[in-house]
């Protein structure tokens, strides 16, 4: 009796373990929020895509995402003025070719929900971290804007975030 006793406590005590140590593993941040490069931030580099394609749900980084062969699709935009960091961090995300779309982190998206707060004159939370909430409001961005309403951003949103900080 004693055996099955302990042996219980002990299944008890192991299952308990592995819930809390469960719960202490998804609740941490994102690793990459505490790595700064010189170039770029670790989660900007999650769920990178090289093209515009609103369709696809495969994510395959480029070979190296730091250094590209291929030319950067705008000019680099000369920021100055109350917008320049977020000019500036959209610029970044524009010049990797990066598509932004729900379960992305990092910096980008932070930039991309600071500019959706500015657009709609909101005060919510910018945390880097691409949910059905920023999809909703770039949707929103997409159709004020008449682009069509992938609930990505890609190369043509982040060029009217752009256009947009330095007309306003």
């Amino acid at each position: 009796m004693k055996n099955i006793t302990f042996t219980l406590v002990t299944m008890i005590i192991v299952g308990l373990c592995i819930a809390i140590g469960y719960l202490a593993l998804s609740w941490m941040r994102n690793p990459a929020d505490y790595i700064n490069q010189d170039s770029t931030q670790i989660g900007d580099l999650i769920n990178i895509q090289t093209d515009d394609t609103a369709n696809s749900d495969l994510v395959e980084p480029p070979a190296s995402p730091l250094v590209s062969n291929e030319p950067t699709p705008t000019a680099p935009v000369v920021a100055d003025g109350k917008n320049a960091t977020l000019i500036a961090n959209l610029q970044k995300a524009l010049s990797a070719n990066m598509v932004l779309k729900v379960g992305s982190r990092g910096d980008s998206v932070k930039a991309v929900q600071e500019f959706l707060n500015l657009y709609f004159k909101t005060t919510t939370r910018a945390d880097g971290d691409f949910g059905k909430g920023t999809e909703t409001n770039y949707k929103k961005f997409q159709a004020a804007e008449k682009l069509p309403q992938t609930g990505q951003v890609g190369t043509q949103g982040f060029t009217r975030m752009i256009e947009w900080l330095q007309n306003n």
